[in-house]
């Protein structure tokens, strides 16, 4: 008895980009075959790339002394299956900090608070991340989102509202302890600075905001609290953002975060189902994927020599030992977020020997 096969097939789009994909890489080949052939052509293909790489080299910004970016992110991890004979027998004095407190743990308080500080420092918190945005007048304070609608009563976006507008929202009502931490408020920057020195805590200061007003509040900032040199360091998703900082100031110790598909989905998950997509719009869509691609390339090849940033935070989900050694023989340190589940909190400093961030400081 013959087979029954489905008389209509739907077009299957991932086959259809790649060979798209496949003949677009072919056709290049086929050109670059047939352009060998002149002599233009080749020394072109020769000057180009001898140019290139000295234009960058005048206009990168080395990575600031690895003791100093040491003695922010703390000594690195020794993974079990490493030798301890082979490590450094001295006695070492440096702060470890496996953990970082993620919004100073805003599952165990409301994310982003003074009150969460207190409570993610009494926990045990060394290290701790929080984000930066600035107001539509300009004032630097302390929020995640774009929108108000999930942390308080009010709605809209954040930065077309004052502070004024803002300085009496109650972030604490859609929280699980919410009767613990009523009337917890939107924190100044300035109030939450001096809260973390008085602490002496690491700070991870994760810029949301990419108006060029945000590179002088945060230099002026370091050169307010000179500790901050040796106990900051200032991230983003966003590469010209750090470069503007560090160029202003190159002591400023940096890193820059990164995530699959960061173009193409406003929410990532390793599950493509679960996927996000900023536009819906097939054109919209291929569009991101195809600036990803050169996004990935450009984070991997050439951002941390640009900014010369000391660290990067990746998604936990991408991270694996040859991520880890990847960014290890460039002198960079590797710290995933946000890891909530205990196993995988063993599995990131015990067996991958990195630092991790995390919502909840609780069972750590």
């Amino acid at each position: 008895m013959p087979l029954e096969v489905n008389s209509i097939n739907p077009i299957d789009s991932r086959l259809a980009f790649s060979c798209v994909s496949l003949w677009t890489y072919f056709f290049g080949i086929f050109i670059l075959a047939v352009e060998a052939t002149n002599p233009l052509f080749l020394l072109v293909i020769l000057i180009g790339p001898v140019a290139t790489y000295y234009f960058l080299l005048q206009i990168s910004i080395p990575q600031p002394n690895l003791e100093i970016a040491e003695e922010i992110l703390g000594r690195p991890l020794i993974p079990e299956y490493t030798n301890e004979n082979d490590c450094d027998e001295k006695e070492d004095h440096r702060v470890q900090m496996p953990v970082i407190a993620h919004r100073f743990a805003g599952l165990d308080a409301p994310e982003n608070t003074l009150e969460a500080l207190e409570v993610c420092y009494k926990n045990g918190a060394i290290g701790a991340e929080f984000d930066l945005v600035l107001t539509k007048d300009l004032v630097p304070i302390l929020f995640h989102d774009n929108e108000l609608d999930r942390l308080t009563s009010a709605t809209g976006e954040l930065q077309r509202k004052t502070w004024a507008e803002l300085q009496n929202l109650d972030v604490s009502i859609n929280h699980p302890f919410h009767e613990r931490f009523v009337g917890a408020r939107i924190p100044l920057f300035e109030d939450v600075i001096k809260k973390v020195i008085e602490y002496d805590m690491r700070i991870f200061i994760d810029i949301k905001d990419e108006r060029a007003e945000i590179a002088r509040v945060i230099v002026e900032t370091f050169k307010e609290h000179p500790i901050l040199y040796r106990r900051a360091v200032v991230s983003s998703f966003n590469f010209w953002i750090i470069y503007n900082i560090r160029r202003r100031d190159p002591n400023i110790v940096a890193s820059m975060a990164w995530r699959p598909y960061y173009m193409t989905y406003c929410k990532y998950s390793v599950i493509e189902e679960e996927c996000i997509p900023y536009s819906r719009t097939p054109i919209m869509y291929y569009w991101g994927r195809m600036l990803d691609h050169g996004t990935t390339w450009f984070f991997n090849n050439l951002a941390y020599r640009l900014t010369g940033f000391s660290a990067v935070l990746l998604c936990k989900d991408i991270i694996t030992a040859e991520v880890v050694n990847y960014w290890k023989l460039r002198n960079v340190r590797v710290i995933a977020w946000t890891v909530n589940s205990p196993l995988e909190k063993v599995y990131f400093v015990k067996n991958l020997g990195i630092s991790y961030m995390t919502d909840s400081m609780l069972g750590n």
